[in-house]
């Protein structure tokens, strides 16, 4: 029995047709003994809809949990993978919160595509999480030296930070010349993996974290904090003019005797 819509196959109000009333219709109308079932564009998509829904409640708490260990055993901290996983999630809602304002009310389009936070989550998630691992380890570092907290992340931050952007820029770009696409799924989906990338760059991992780090300090990496090493018997403000002046003239290297 063929049925026509009298909306698009693709939309959303042509996905709830079907897998409401429709299916509905024709369950109460199968006879006993017959099983029947419900084709087409918007059935598929409808289908798809739901084992993403699905997935999503899966896959969030699962690779939270991951990412969290991950974490925990390489940054030998408790506190520094919570401020991490956190300001992760608020980059990934940012990101699809911007791509539904755009979508939805600038463009006037009926919504997002429903694969959209899947796919910004995979990577999103998974690239802010890997900028993350890149300053918070350079931090760590720069705090186990002499350095107040504040002087320590600023020097991370700005080591680590033209890397950060550079790796951000080449891959947002990347992603984003999806847009340009006549696909509306595909405009979508580059669009947003783009602008979600370049937040993870210049916003939460050279801003956000680095931030939070300079307002906890050393705190941070509760239980196992990164001690200052300092001098037997000298301030720990002398030996970090020391260790700036050393970084301005570097030591020259020890030459070993010619045999």
């Amino acid at each position: 029995m063929d049925l026509y819509l009298t909306s698009e196959s693709q939309t959303q109000a042509a996905r709830d047709l079907v897998s409401g009333p429709v299916r509905d219709t024709v369950a109460d109308h199968t006879p006993k003994g017959l099983e029947a079932h419900v084709g087409g564009t918007a059935a598929i998509f409808a289908d798809l809809s739901t084992a993403v829904d699905e997935d999503l409640r899966t896959v969030f708490p699962v690779a939270a949990g991951l990412i969290a260990l991950i974490l925990l055993v390489l940054l030998r901290s408790v506190l520094a993978p919570v401020v991490l996983l956190l300001s992760v999630g608020l980059c990934f809602a940012a990101t699809l919160g911007a791509s539904t304002l755009v979508f939805q009310h600038a463009l006037d389009k009926p919504g997002v595509n429903f694969v959209l936070p899947l796919v910004l989550f995979l990577f999103v998630v998974a690239i802010g999480t890997d900028y993350n691992i890149l300053i918070s380890d350079r931090i760590r570092e720069e705090m186990e030296g002499p350095r107040r907290a504040r002087d320590a992340v600023a020097r991370a931050v700005r080591h680590t930070a033209p890397a950060i952007a550079t790796a951000g820029i080449v891959l947002a770009a990347s992603f984003g010349s999806l847009a340009v696409g006549s696909n509306p799924s595909t405009q979508q989906i580059g669009f947003a993996t783009g602008l979600g990338i370049l937040l993870s760059a210049f916003v939460l991992s050279v801003v956000l974290v680095p931030a939070a780090a300079a307002l906890l300090g050393r705190g941070i990496w509760w239980p196992v904090r990164p001690r200052g090493r300092t001098g037997q018997g000298e301030h720990p403000e002398a030996t970090a003019l020391k260790g700036s002046a050393a970084d301005h003239h570097p030591r020259p290297l020890a030459v070993p005797p010619a045999l």
